[in-house]
């Protein structure tokens, strides 16, 4: 499948929990993200088109926020081989200028993948 990203992902270099702002739960691990779409590690499958609010707390806050809120589609799932974890694709469909502008500044000293 061809790879039709238009922006290159980054790979956090630390441990980052993605919480789901309505229930409070955290729905996984961030694996990669660009300002348009991520992929989450976690314990449970999500089917194509749920929908979410999620929080990505910050290490240190940038520009004064200390978490990032967006809204997200899912785009697809898969299991993460033999293990109970299942990946996930996610397209960001709302977020503000500022909280955009946070993941570019955060994910700068990241691996680019």
């Amino acid at each position: 499948m061809p790879d039709n990203r238009r922006k290159p992902r980054k790979q956090p270099n630390h441990v980052i929990e993605i919480h789901d702002i309505l229930s409070g739960s955290i729905l996984g691990q961030l694996a990669n993200i660009t300002s348009e779409g991520l992929m989450l590690i976690g314990p449970e499958p999500i089917p194509p088109g749920t929908l979410y609010q999620l929080r990505m707390p910050l290490l240190e806050p940038t520009n004064g926020i200390s978490a990032i809120d967006f809204g997200v589609e899912s785009l697809w799932h898969q299991s993460a081989g033999n293990s109970d974890r299942h990946w996930t694709g996610f397209q960001i469909i709302d977020i503000s200028p500022e909280n955009s502008a946070a993941i570019e500044n955060i994910s700068q000293g990241w691996k680019e993948i």
